[in-house]
């Protein structure tokens, strides 16, 4: 009988609890992939996010980030464990926030690969094992991803002028931007995820193509370019 743990593919629950043990694993000062963003600040902006997202866009307004002041203000490790049982908790039922959690499952599994991959300091992204999804957590984030990578991508600027081509291995594949040369973006959905959202040093995926289209992507992608936007949380 195996004693390999039993994958959790509830798409309320499963994100959340990966994000939740991916926290509790460092400490509150620790560095994620997300630029300025330590551990207590990424907490809190799922807190916040899920709880006050009118306070997230004001402070935005005031050209102000909602969530590091928030985070600066955990200052124990107890307060960073009782901002976890936030995060684990989640939003009230009541909260429009509660009501989608398909919004979440994406947003949560690569904030965790934020915490987990975060470098150390002036070092590369930390090298990692891809992370076992079961079938619906994939599929969720695959629809998240192509969809977003259209939206990403559209603007032949943002990917160097060519096409661009997703890639499952023995699974679903996307042309999501087309052009005279493509890349193919090749890589299990969450890898992929990350490269979408601006993440690519810390994406165990690969990039493949003519040499012209490959460096045209990734000049434009920012591809071998150190840190992460903490907006794309």
């Amino acid at each position: 009988m195996s004693d390999a743990p039993t994958l959790d593919d509830d798409l309320t629950t499963g994100p959340r609890g990966t994000l939740v043990a991916a926290l509790r694993g460092v400490p509150p000062t620790a560095p994620t992939l997300c630029t300025l963003w330590q551990a207590r600040h990424l907490a809190a902006h799922v807190v916040m996010r899920e709880r006050s997202p009118l306070r997230i866009a004001g402070a935005t307004l005031r050209h102000r980030d909602a969530a590091r002041e928030r985070g600066d203000e955990v200052a124990t490790l107890a307060d960073y464990e009782r901002l976890i049982e936030d995060v684990a908790a989640g939003p009230s039922r009541l909260l429009p926030t509660a009501w989608f959690p398909m919004t979440n499952v994406l947003e949560f599994h690569v904030h965790a690969l934020d915490v987990v991959r975060a470098p150390a300091e002036d070092a590369a992204p930390a090298a990692s094992a891809p992370v076992p999804l079961g079938p619906r957590t994939r599929a969720a984030i695959w629809r998240s991803v192509s969809g977003m990578a259209r939206l990403r991508y559209g603007r032949p600027a943002s990917r160097g002028g060519v096409g661009v081509v997703l890639v499952v291995p023995g699974g679903p594949r996307a042309v999501v931007a087309r052009g005279d040369a493509s890349v193919v973006v090749t890589g299990e959905e969450l890898e992929l995820a990350m490269v979408v959202t601006g993440r690519e040093r810390a994406s165990l995926a690969t990039l493949s193509g003519p040499d012209d289209a490959v460096a045209a992507f990734r000049a434009a992608t920012g591809w071998d370019a150190p840190g992460s936007d903490a907006a794309a949380g």
